[in-house]
This record gives structure tokens, C-alpha cells and sequence, in this order.
């Protein structure tokens, strides 16, 4: 499931294309639970290249979630989530 963003709740510092961003963190996720993440687009030719996004519910699905860039289509990079406590009630 690729989910999208509504827009930045917290934008990096402007990066420059010649500049590698650093890679993310390598996270283990819990199947079919929701986090609260920080995301990052890494898409050098979107817009948002290095823009930092808050996503309060992301879902683990089966243990690898993904997430995409609501302008570009773009995956993503994870770069920090938290287990959310209490989980969401889904109906």
C-alpha cells in the first residue's frame, strides 16, 4: 500500500543537488502496526528533494511500509518512527 502526504510539517534546510543526503537509518518494523514517522523525499528532481516530512500514522503492513511523495510519486525514505501507543482503532 503507498500511501502520500498532505505537505511538510517540518522542511530541512535547502539541499543542494550536488550534495549526497545521508543515508537512512535501516528500521525494524512490527506487522500491521501504525508509527508515527519522519520521512524524507530523495528524488532529485522533485521539488521536496530533501524536504523532511512528520506522518503521524504510518502502517507497518506486513512489516515493510512504504510511502510516497505526493507530488512526484517518488518512494520515500523512512527516517525515524515510533511505535504509536495506543494503536489507532480501525473500524
Amino acid at each position: 500500500m503507498s500511501e502520500s502526504t498532505d505537505g511538510p510539517s517540518s522542511v530541512g534546510p535547502g539541499q543542494d543537488p550536488h550534495e549526497p543526503l545521508p543515508d537512512p537509518p535501516v528500521l525494524t518494523f512490527v506487522p500491521a502496526m501504525y508509527y508515527g514517522a519522519t520521512v524524507r523525499d530523495d528524488n532529485l528532481a522533485c521539488v521536496n528533494y530533501g524536504t523532511l516530512w512528520d506522518y503521524p500514522e504510518l502502517y507497518s503492513n506486513g512489516g515493510r511500509p512504504n510511502i510516497s511523495c505526493g507530488l512526484c510519486g517518488h518512494a520515500m525514505s523512512i527516517m525515524s518512527a515510533t511505535l504509536l501507543d495506543p494503536q489507532p482503532i480501525v473500524p
